[in-house]
């Protein structure tokens, strides 16, 4: 049960964080002071352990010399 909890709370705090990065990222697009280009990549770096979206979406927006992975098999994610 306490492993449930714990699933759910990391699933979570995953997600908020995800999600705080990426609206900072936006909002950094149009004030000098964030840097949001960065933020964002972030946020769909921490969403994209969770979210399949959120990784196709990173490995769209990041140049190929800095992936560290293959480009993901969206036919496998889909089925």
């Amino acid at each position: 049960m306490q492993e449930q909890q714990r699933s759910l709370v990391t699933r979570a705090a995953i997600s908020i964080v995800g999600t705080t990065l990426v609206v900072l990222g936006f909002v950094g697009l149009f004030l000098p002071v964030l840097p949001g280009i960065v933020l964002i990549a972030s946020g769909l770096a921490v969403l994209g352990r969770q979210y399949g979206w959120a990784r196709r979406a990173l490995h769209r927006v990041t140049p190929a010399r800095l992936r560290r992975d293959p480009e993901p098999n969206t036919e496998a994610e889909a089925a």
